[in-house]
Parts: structure tokens; sequence; C-alpha cells
């Protein structure tokens, strides 16, 4: 399974598993925001968005890889998780937190992090707290359990660790900084923990599906999941699933035990092609609602609209036929990676548009207004990052003459600048490109920025 994920986060886009996936959640429009601050891991930079222009006011350098950003709540700081050095080969190894002086628009300080911050941060609300959710060490993300480090944003202090599922590639804390959840991706699961106790509450198990990507409402009371069936089961065979290990990684005293009747059992369950759910969380008194769906599989990036009616979600077409509504057109076979933005309405549950293809891409934001989207990631070169796929599968291919060239297309991808596609949020009209930098990874929205 890990093989398959790496080999397809590599191909759609230049994507290295375990490192670069856990940057992908997307975020509620809230009020006039105009400061988009995107990490571009490979120029080790931030690019900074003037909403309102939709250009590139600024730059502010990081001096390391760069993998997410959090602001603080009176928006004067900024903390981005990244490695230690710029440009060294074991980056990874020597983890950081870095706080930015926004009005300086440069590092501040920076502490030592204890595991690699390949995940979201979070700030509590009184500004106090960076909650990091991190996978497991490189090499076993979907074998050991991820976790919520506590740090104190004063001296860099580990002041607590909870154990979540096997590599969450996502995470969203509530507004009043109470919960948060993670997608465990691996583990097929949804943790959500106690923030204000420092334990986990709850594990939802998703049975054969597994998530990445989650949307919660501004308002915390709703979230929204939209699950993938794995590769095996495309074809919609009976299938045995085995439960015991992912029961093992999962058990301890502070989890709910529910974990312990789904989780750890043998059993085989039928799976229609394409058999995705659209889960509905109640954050208030924990109900589940899950509804038939079909369409994405699976989903890379998802936002709420203002209004919270609309869901966008960006994912791979299935290479099967469409079963929505009459009036949608299913997508052309294709032998390739096709993806689509999709506008999903919550009330009926359902795909009601398709506004196009853009590429891969690593996040999806929407302006306060709801008119716009922010399409992070989208292709610079698209001739030049073709060159270099290219140049790498040959690597995959050719055995004979070493590993596969990661280290090398990294070096190719520093030489890549990516764009933001700013598309309306109806049509799906291209409205603008912004150039920004090398492999975004996280960002930030900041309200009311002058």
């Amino acid at each position: 399974m890990r093989k398959i994920f790496i080999l397809t986060g590599i191909f759609t886009g230049f994507m290295l598993a375990g490192i670069l996936l856990a940057s992908r959640r997307a975020l509620p429009a809230r009020s006039a925001e105009s400061r988009l601050y995107i990490i571009n891991m490979l120029s080790e930079d931030i690019s900074v968005i003037d909403m309102r222009s939709d250009e590139v006011v600024s730059t502010i350098p990081i001096a390391g890889q760069g993998y997410n950003i959090a602001l603080s709540p009176d928006g004067t700081s900024a903390y981005v998780t990244a490695s230690g050095d710029s440009h060294t080969q074991h980056a990874v190894n020597s983890p950081r937190l870095k706080t930015i002086d926004m009005t300086a628009q440069a590092i501040s300080a920076q502490f030592p992090l204890p595991i690699s911050p390949l995940a979201r941060i979070s700030v509590a609300p009184d500004g106090k707290t960076a909650y990091i959710v991190t996978a497991g060490a490189a090499g076993k993300r979907n074998e050991d359990r991820g976790r919520v480090l506590f740090i104190n944003l004063a001296n860099g202090a580990t002041l607590n660790t909870v154990q979540v599922g096997l590599n969450p590639l996502d995470s969203v804390m509530t507004p009043d900084g109470k919960k948060m959840y993670t997608a465990d991706w691996a583990s097929r699961s949804i943790s959500v923990v106690d923030l204000s106790t420092a334990r986990l509450q709850d594990t939802i198990p998703l049975g054969v599906n597994s998530t990445r990507s989650l949307a919660m409402r501004a308002d915390g009371k709703k979230l929204y999941t939209i699950l993938e069936s794995p590769p095996q089961l495309a074809a919609g065979a009976m299938v045995q699933q085995n439960y015991s290990n992912v029961a093992q990684n999962l058990m301890a005293p502070t989890s709910n035990a529910n974990i312990a009747n789904n989780a750890a059992e043998t059993r085989q369950q039928v799976v229609a092609p394409d058999d995705n759910l659209l889960c509905e969380i109640d954050t208030t008194d924990g109900r589940i609602e899950k509804y038939p769906f079909s369409g994405i599989n699976p989903v890379y990036a998802m936002t709420l609209s203002p209004d919270n009616t609309v869901l966008y979600a960006y994912g791979r077409e299935p290479l099967i036929n469409y079963s929505g509504p009459q009036n949608i057109p299913a997508p052309q076979q294709s032998t390739g990676v096709r993806y689509n933005l999709y506008v999903v309405d919550l009330q009926q549950k359902q795909i009601i548009k398709r506004l196009g293809n853009f590429g891969y891409l690593s996040s999806l934001v929407v302006s306060a207004d709801g008119k716009k989207l922010y399409l992070i990631g989208t292709p610079g070169d698209a001739v030049k990052e073709a060159n270099i796929q290219a140049r790498y599968q040959s690597s995959l291919s050719n055995t004979r003459h070493g590993p596969p060239q990661k280290d090398q297309m990294l070096q190719d991808l520093r030489q890549v600048q990516k764009t933001v596609t700013v598309v309306d949020a109806q049509t799906g009209k291209i409205l603008k490109r912004i150039t920004i930098g090398n492999l975004p990874q996280g960002f930030a929205v900041q309200q009311g920025a002058k």
C-alpha cells in the first residue's frame, strides 16, 4: 500500500509521500481577509499575496525547507514548521519551529522540535500554544502512530504529546480551540483530540475507506470529509480486510473502546466501484451522517463556501462511468490522470458542477465573499515539469543504474516555479495566474490586513 501511495504522489504532483502530503487542508473563508501566505518548500520562502489585487506583494525567506504555517490570533507573528538548515540532505532530521515577525517580515526566533514537522500547525486562540500534527518517522509513516505536539510558543518547550492514528495527512482545530480532528490516512480513521485535557477523546473508524482531507465550518459545528476507496477495491470485488494490526497500533488507555470493536476483526465486505461516502460530523454531539457519494477518488483539497451551502473539492476523476445527476456529463475515459474541481451541494449531498481540470495542486482557498477560489500549486512551466517527470519515471524503470533519482528530481524542481490559479467560483473561469515559489505546501490567510 505504501509503495503505491508514494508512486502516486510522485507522478501526480512530484510530492514525496509522507513528507509532502499532509499540508493539503483547505481553510473556510471568514471575514474580509486580504493576505494569503504560502510556504514554498524548495525555494525556502513564503509568497505573500494580496487577495484584493491578486498580486504577490512580498517574499519572506525562511532559511530552510518549510512545510506549514499558522498565524497568531493578532496577526503579528507567523509560526512555520521547517527544516533547520538550507539544502541539506538530512534536513528533515533537524526540524524547527520558526517565528516570523510579520512587521519586519523576518525570522525573530526558532526552536528545535522533537519530531519531523511534516503536517499541520494550529495556534490556540490565546496565542500561547501551537499544536503540530505529525506522522511517524520517515519510512514508517504508515506503520507508526502520528502525534499532536503541544508547543509553548514562548520558549519552544514540548508541553504534551498525544498519539493519534497512522499517517495523519490533514487536521483541523475547532475555532474555540477545544478539539482537534486528524485525518489518519493509513489507519482509515479520524482521531478526535481534546486539547484542553491533552487526551485522545475518540477514534472514528472509517471501515475499508480512508480520508486525507477535511473541511470545517467557520463556526466549528460541522466537519466534512469525502472518503476514498483503496486501489484494490476499485473493481468492486469481495475483499477480506484485516484490521488487527491497525487495532494494535491504535489501542491506548485514552482511546474510545469502539476502536476495538470495529478494528480488531477480520471481515468481508462487498464494495461497489468508487464507493465513496460524504461524511458530515456534528462536532457538538459527535453524530456522524454518511451519504452515498461518487465521482471523486481521492480528494486532495476541500473548502467550504462562506454560507456553508457548498463544498468545493479538488480530486481525481474516477476512470469509470459516473452515476451522478443526469444533467452532468460523465468524464471522458482516459488512461492518464485526470483531475477536476467539483462543486458539492450540501443539501442535496451530490456534485452539481465540475469547474475544470487544473492539474495537480496542493491546497484550495475561497475568498471571504465566496466569489473566487485560489488553487495553490498549479503547474507553472508545464513542459519543464513534464520533462522532470519523464526523467524520474525513466530512473524508476532503469534499476540497473541504481535507485530512483529522487535527489536529482528535487534539484530539478527547485528550478520550477509553481502558480496560484484564481478562478471564478461559479463558472470555473480562470481570472488570473500568479507565479509563486517552488513546491508550495502549507498556507495561512490573514484577515483584514492592510
